[in-house]
């Protein structure tokens, strides 16, 4: 995977809608952002696949501390990996916590749900190192603007749409849109596919400086460098990007 794509794939992921974030209203993270966990995992899975398929992760590890007072604290370790092609990256590790016993108006409450917090808290840190809700840790993004920050400033947002950029050219057709498509969906006689995932992310990157004209045209000439014949075709597996 080049560097181009890894940071396209990280910016892609950066950026939660406001309708996936709420305020936290009390205790020592009042103020900060609460983002939910189920947008990360399908924000996952519409970069990588399904889970299981395109990406994964292992419960390494669940223990638990004692912590202040009467209070038991629950930990996980997760590893997560994800696919590039037909290879498994390394694994992407991530500690998370919550708490088992915890002290409300000065007497011990038990939460049955204290490891699955722990999990969910440990997939968050790791996910966020492939760049998964990026921008609120980094407190730059609060779902709708960019915040003022004086020590950090975020990456250029120049007509910014969906997809991170403004196609050149604008918009592609929707018979452009299918026709990237099914030259993206090119097979080898033997079934395997022409072009590869991080290729497909390559030319969704391109249609910033192309219009869509101009990219079929690269793909068509990339088709015929590597398969002269006419090639098979079939629904895309990847997002659509175009």
């Amino acid at each position: 995977m080049t560097k181009e794509i890894a940071l396209q794939i990280y910016g892609s992921l950066s950026e939660p809608p406001k309708t996936a974030l709420r305020e936290i209203q009390a205790g020592k993270l009042k103020g900060k952002t609460d983002i939910n966990p189920q947008w990360r995992y399908r924000a996952m899975t519409e970069t990588f696949g399904l889970a299981g398929i395109g990406w994964r992760f292992e419960i390494q590890k669940l223990w638990t501390e004692h912590g202040a007072g009467a209070e038991i604290l629950a930990f996980a370790q997760v590893a997560v990996s994800i696919k590039n092609d037909t290879d498994w990256s390394e694994p992407i590790i991530g500690v998370g916590g919550s708490k088992l016993v915890q002290i409300e108006k000065g007497q011990p409450v038990s939460n049955d749900e204290g490891y699955k917090m722990a999990i969910t808290d440990a997939l968050s840190v790791a996910l966020k190192m492939i760049g998964v809700a990026a921008s609120i840790y980094a407190g730059l993004w609060d779902g709708a603007k960019y915040k003022d920050d004086q020590t950090q400033t975020p990456p250029p947002q120049k007509n910014k749409t969906e997809k991170g950029f403004t196609p050149k050219g604008g918009e592609s057709t929707a018979e452009e849109k299918e026709e990237i498509r099914g030259i993206l969906a090119s097979k080898y006689p033997d079934g395997k596919p022409v072009f590869t995932r991080d290729e497909q992310l390559m030319y969704s990157a391109m249609r910033k400086d192309k219009t869509a004209r101009e990219l079929i045209e690269f793909m068509q000439n990339a088709l015929k460098n590597r398969l002269p014949q006419t090639a098979e075709t079939e629904p895309p597996i990847p997002p659509e990007v175009f």
